[in-house]
């Protein structure tokens, strides 16, 4: 959905826990126990997505996920707004 939204591609790390890779390596390398941390941050992708969406079908999904994010908006605010009175 993003890829078709935006238009662009994204990739996904094959490793779920990149942040904690990431300290990992940094405290190993702090420690003396690793030389570089450029072989030990490789994150390779486990899948790319592309977009499949023609120009004019993106722009077709992009306004209508904008009129729904204006209308919950919208229907949040007037509820923060004007809340509903109830009877005494």
């Amino acid at each position: 959905m993003q890829s078709n939204l935006s238009g662009w591609s994204f990739a996904r790390a094959a490793q779920t826990e990149a942040t904690t890779k990431g300290v990992a390596a940094l405290a190993a390398k702090g420690a003396g126990l690793i030389d570089s941390l450029e072989g030990a941050l490789r994150i390779e992708p486990s899948f790319t997505a592309h977009p499949a969406l023609s120009e004019s079908d993106r722009m077709t999904a992009r306004n209508k996920w904008q009129a729904c994010v204006n209308l919950i908006v919208s229907s949040t605010l007037l509820s923060i707004i004007q809340p509903s009175s109830s009877p005494e």
